[in-house]
């Protein structure tokens, strides 16, 4: 069966990972309102793509075949990865600094700098993405044991409160690791989210008959959340916000599928190329306003400039990875992730 509301869920959690980036592109004022407000909701938007993901490898888990699985994730996530790398591989160890690398990475010899960019994602802001998901990938076996134990999802709720408390890269922190351990750190934090997604895949009818009694509460919850966040930023508002909200899209996309249609049909079938190109653009936004115009003077605060610009960048890269798609057929997935 398939389930367009799941597939809408991607369209708005990319809309909602290109906002939280484009925000950088703007000057803010100190303590600014509108920063804080979108801020909360976007950031960490990556998290409604783990809760899909493990939505969807539940969903589909009676249809897992293990080496098919691993092939399927060669091609379609690591292929492109590695692909759409190379200009930002080339771009920061020929051209430029990278500031996100720890103290000393250039003093490697230039294949350990590909390498450890390539495992950690450093090498553009989004990419942390594939290496941390990767390992959720590498453990699929031990989380269909899970999903397939009578008790296995007792260890969900723990998780999550860890998740809440620790945050992105509190385990690092925590236990004092390298920078170049970072997506294991967030992999500990994730996976939560992604065993949220299998219990809400696994029991999906019943999600929705629930919420059909409860939505308005958690409605409520989601906006508690999220203004004590604007007001107070906290690790465990903005994890609670993320969850909850990605429970609510669910119930809301299902409830919402036929006036939506197939409104965001493409822009969830582009999704991971989105997430893939959308770096790009606004680095590049990033390099030509600092070079040829005062950034100061026209990327300064504006709520609906911001929208907008959001906006012109969502449909820029949809119109790039449409031509791609066209151009390169079907191995368009393979290089550009759709």
């Amino acid at each position: 069966m398939y389930l367009t509301h799941l597939h809408n869920f991607r369209g708005v959690a990319i809309c909602g990972i290109v906002g939280a980036h484009a925000l950088h592109n703007f000057t803010w004022n100190e303590n600014s309102l509108a920063f804080n407000f979108f801020d909360t909701l976007f950031n960490q938007s990556s998290i409604w793509f783990f809760f899909i993901a493990g939505f969807l490898f539940q969903y589909l888990s009676p249809k897992f075949r293990t080496l098919s699985y691993y092939i399927t994730k060669l091609k379609n996530v690591i292929l492109p990865y590695l692909i759409m790398s190379i200009p930002a591989l080339y771009y920061f160890t020929q051209m430029a600094v990278q500031n996100s690398v720890p103290e000393g990475f250039y003093d490697y010899s230039l294949l350990s700098q590909i390498i450890l960019l390539l495992v950690t994602g450093k090498h553009l802001a989004p990419f942390w993405f594939v290496p941390t998901i990767t390992i959720i990938y590498a453990i699929a076996p031990v989380l269909l044991l899970i999903d397939r134990s009578k008790w296995g999802y007792v260890i969900l709720l723990p998780l999550l409160c860890l998740s809440a408390i620790l945050g992105r890269d509190g385990l690092a922190m925590m236990l004092d690791w390298s920078p170049y351990f970072s997506p294991l750190s967030k992999a500990f934090y994730l996976l939560s989210v992604y065993l949220m997604g299998m219990f809400c895949g696994k029991y999906h009818k019943q999600l929705l008959d629930r919420m059909a009694k409860y939505h308005i509460a958690f409605a409520i919850l989601a906006i508690l959340a999220f203004a004590l966040n604007m007001f107070d930023a906290k690790t465990y508002y903005l994890f609670s916000f993320k969850i909850i909200t990605s429970i609510l899209l669910v119930y809301y996309l299902f409830k919402m599928d036929e006036i939506i249609g197939n409104k965001l049909k493409f822009l969830g079938t582009i999704s991971f190329g989105l997430f893939f190109i959308h770096g790009y653009v606004l680095g590049a936004i990033t390099i030509l306003t600092s070079r040829f115009i005062n950034v100061t003077q026209y990327m300064q605060e504006a709520t609906l400039t911001y929208l907008f610009f959001t906006f012109i960048v969502i449909a820029f890269c949809s119109a790039l990875l449409w031509i791609a798609m066209k151009t390169l057929g079907k191995k368009s997935r393979m290089v550009v992730g759709c």
